[in-house]
């Protein structure tokens, strides 16, 4: 005779994962989330939002700060509410412009 030993998921642990997996991805969504004011990676999700990106953030009142470290995609200086209708309708995610994923800003900020 044989004992197995059967690992359950109980009703507590699978409460615990969920709850694990909500503050994992609010704290995701709040470390890329653009900021109010500040800068702002902008990265074109079609090839139409990347021929339309330059010239709808600098119509909207942002500043080039330089290439993003993905293909077509650009960092800015701007303000996310005057800034994210537009580029939502060209098809542009707005991403915080972290120094860890987009290098120091020029002129040695981070």
């Amino acid at each position: 005779m044989t004992v197995r030993s059967q690992a359950r998921l109980t009703g507590a642990t699978v409460w615990m994962i969920v709850q694990t997996t909500i503050v994992l991805f609010i704290m995701t969504a709040a470390l890329f989330a653009p900021p109010a004011r500040g800068s702002i990676l902008l990265v074109p999700l079609t090839p139409a939002a990347r021929s339309a990106l330059l010239s709808g953030a600098i119509a909207h009142g942002a500043r080039l700060e330089g290439a993003g470290p993905v293909a077509g995609s650009v960092v800015v200086q701007a303000e996310r509410a005057a800034l994210a209708p537009a580029m939502r309708a060209a098809g542009v995610l707005m991403i915080a412009a972290r120094p860890v994923l987009c290098g120091p800003i020029a002129g040695g900020r981070a």
